[in-house]
């Protein structure tokens, strides 16, 4: 017997971020899906749908099967929320979504510690 396992739209689309970010011309130190994030007390906080390092920088995606207003203000807050758990680092956010069958991201917002005064 042959079990065949669909995948969601919204894991099909974190695949095609990690896909497209793997076959760019920019060679990232790491790039990983699904990390939870949070403190040792209260728990998980969230989870970033997909992180990218690359020299000190790093990039977060979220991303959201549908675009509308409530899951784009859902999205910027998430986002704004997993920025503040790298301090040492420049932080560039992305919102993802899928578009006519096609994976779209804009960039959010970006915090650079030159920018900071650090």
């Amino acid at each position: 017997m042959v079990l065949i396992v669909r995948r969601s739209k919204h894991d099909r689309g974190v695949e095609e971020i990690v896909n497209r970010l793997k076959n760019s011309s920019v060679k990232y130190d790491d790039v990983s899906t699904h990390l939870s994030y949070g403190h040792r007390k209260s728990g998980c906080e969230g989870e970033m749908d997909v992180i990218a390092y690359y020299k000190g920088n790093v990039l977060i995606f979220e991303f959201k099967c549908n675009d509308s207003y409530n899951l784009r203000a859902k999205a910027f807050k998430q986002l704004s929320k997993a920025a503040k758990h790298f301090k040492e680092q420049n932080v560039y956010t992305f919102y993802a979504y899928w578009h006519k069958r096609e994976v779209v991201y804009e960039k959010v917002a970006s915090r650079s510690l030159e920018n900071e005064g650090l």
